[in-house]
């Protein structure tokens, strides 16, 4: 009988639709594996039903189980599921992988919740780790990890990168992809983005959506990030003709309308990028998709490499503006004046790309000034045909420069997995600092009213009754005053809901 590797990847939130992606940090770990005949069981806590239960049940006969978690509820998940293993399977190694523990190790080893953790990239350290259980050897040979012996917690040395050409294509075929394609909503952005950008909905059947990987890493040092600690600001991608080949066979086998590339920053290579867009057009493969990039490429890449992304049916773009104020940019190690982020905004929609920019306040020391400018920046962002602004609250994130910043400012970070099972990456509000009243009223107004609604116009423009033309005058003025000085609008909004509320 070959040896079995079960892979569990918990629930990233407690309540409500979660953005339903293929597992590729499972399947990366699974890919090497594969060469030595394991039987590879994973259990994906998004989309079963019962995944601890599903999870205990193949652990059963089970060499090792491998976890993994990010940041946030879905370390709470990973450690109560590790809880029930432990107590069901008392002899089992127990390993964890993933963003969390690379940096935060130490946290899960206190609370007895692993025997092995792997920090870092982690496809050829956990072949190697494989292979040492199998084999029954010492682990001190194998970078990249961390382990207990006799109560101490002992890290091996830090392991290589490996480039993702050497490495197998991740494994596709150990999931059932129609539980994701067909488990709808898909993250609403995309629909969003395709009705803003195409100028028509998507329409009611489900949108399929492939999640892909074409790059590990990311040269850029953000302060706020955690990708430089773990990563030490290195980079590695594909090459355009593996990623044509891969998708292309993917696409036949599964038939997919949206490929999602979920890389930390897809756009590095300018050269890259443009064999992959003339691949896709060449192949004729009619895809829509989407991807991340950084404002300062796109700025230098300009408009011929722009129409070049939409001629290929890419439709949006993740950007990371970050901030509107120049001596914040220069803190957070982003080298560009804020005038870039709007230069790339306009470069894009004017060759009909659409994108997503994020923008963080509350940065560690950040003055009131400099988040005025953010939001000003962000109020010139949405007056952009195709471009939307997303206004966050800086979290700190293990890891990460400013994570160690705030702390020795007085935050003081959670120090249990339970508590980590609280920071909240996608609604969060301030975490570990309080902003002035006047910045977070003007920040909730801005990024839960005005800007979903203008959106909302946006989309609906060619459709627009005289009541929608005359919201979007009123709002249109709004974001060139950057102004929310007498909301009326939102007070008629919620004298509206409590209306309805008593109607009920």
């Amino acid at each position: 009988m070959d040896p079995k590797i079960v892979l569990y990847r918990p629930r990233w939130m407690e309540t409500g639709a979660t953005y339903q992606r293929a597992p590729l940090e499972l399947l990366a770990a699974a890919s090497l594996l594969l060469s030595e005949q394991v039987d590879v069981r994973i259990v994906d806590g998004i989309v079963d039903d019962d995944p601890v239960g599903e999870l205990l049940e193949e652990c059963k006969d089970a060499l090792c189980v491998g976890i993994t978690a990010v940041v946030g509820y879905q370390v709470y998940m990973a450690a109560k599921a590790a809880r029930a293993i432990r107590q069901a399977y008392p002899h089992l190694p127990v390993v964890w992988g993933g963003w969390f523990v690379s940096t935060s190790y130490k946290t899960i080893f206190d609370e007895d919740l692993c025997d092995i953790c792997v920090i870092g990239q982690g496809e050829k350290t956990f072949w190697e780790l494989f292979r040492a259980l199998r084999e029954k050897k010492p682990l001190d040979s194998i970078d990249g990890i961390a382990f207990k012996r006799n109560g101490e917690v002992c890290v091996t040395a830090p392991r290589q990168f490996t480039d993702l050409n050497d490495l197998p294509a991740l494994p596709y075929h150990l999931i059932d992809l129609n539980r994701y394609f067909d488990s709808d909503p898909v993250n609403p952005v995309f629909r969003q983005f395709y009705s803003l950008v195409r100028g028509e909905e998507w329409g009611h059947r489900p949108l399929r959506c492939l999640t892909y990987y074409s790059s590990y890493g990311c040269p850029e040092g953000c302060a706020f990030c955690a990708s430089p600690g773990v990563t030490a600001r290195r980079y590695t991608a594909l090459d355009a003709d593996r990623m044509l080949d891969e998708i292309q066979s993917l696409h036949e086998q599964y038939q997919f309308d949206f490929i999602i590339f979920n890389d930390a920053n897809f756009m590095v290579s300018k050269k890259r990028v443009e064999q992959f867009c003339h691949g896709l057009i060449e192949r004729g493969m009619k895809l829509n998709w989407a991807c991340t990039g950084e404002s300062t490429h796109i700025a230098k890449y300009g408009d011929e490499f722009a129409k070049l992304l939409h001629d290929s049916g890419c439709v949006f773009l993740f950007v990371g503006g970050e901030s509107g104020c120049e001596e914040t940019l220069e803190r957070i190690n982003k080298k560009r004046r804020p005038e870039v982020n709007v230069q790339a905004a306009q470069i894009l929609s004017s060759n009909g790309v659409g994108a997503e920019f994020s923008y963080i306040i509350g940065f560690p020391g950040e003055p009131e000034s400099s988040m005025k400018s953010t939001i000003r920046q962000c109020c010139k962002i949405m007056q952009i045909p195709l471009a939307v602004p997303i206004l966050r609250y800086f979290i700190p994130l293990p890891g990460a420069l400013f994570y160690d910043v705030s702390i020795q400012q007085g935050y003081s970070p959670p120090t249990s997995t339970t508590d980590w099972g609280t920071y909240d990456l996608v609604f969060a509000e301030p975490i570990g600092y309080v902003l002035t009243r006047k910045i977070s009223r003007k920040s909730t107004h801005f990024r839960d009213y005005y800007f979903r609604w203008f959106l909302k116009l946006k989309i609906r423009r060619k459709d627009a009754g005289l009541v929608q033309r005359i919201a979007m005058l009123i709002i249109s003025l709004r974001l060139r005053l950057a102004s929310t000085a007498l909301p009326f609008e939102i007070w008629a909004a919620g004298f509206k809901n409590r209306l309805n509320l008593r109607r009920i």
